[in-house]
């Protein structure tokens, strides 16, 4: 049978060590899904851009590509 003084005593958070863990892997997970949507985004717009056949098309991307990779850095 577990003491009393022991359950009164029992943090009732967490470990700190846990908190970051968890901060650091959802901080990795949302940044790996930014890439990943850029990626797509990205590519969509550059076989839109290729099969349109149009210049203004390949602006567009080119203008988009170094407007997310700016704004990333």
């Amino acid at each position: 049978m577990i003491p009393l003084i022991a359950l009164l005593t029992a943090p009732l958070t967490p470990p700190t060590d846990c908190f970051f863990a968890a901060f650091f892997a959802g901080a990795a997970l949302r940044a790996f899904t930014d890439l990943a949507a850029r990626a797509v985004f990205l590519t969509a717009r550059f076989f839109a851009a290729f099969f349109a056949g149009r210049l203004a098309a390949f602006l567009d991307f080119f203008a988009a590509f170094f407007l997310t990779t700016r704004l990333a850095i």
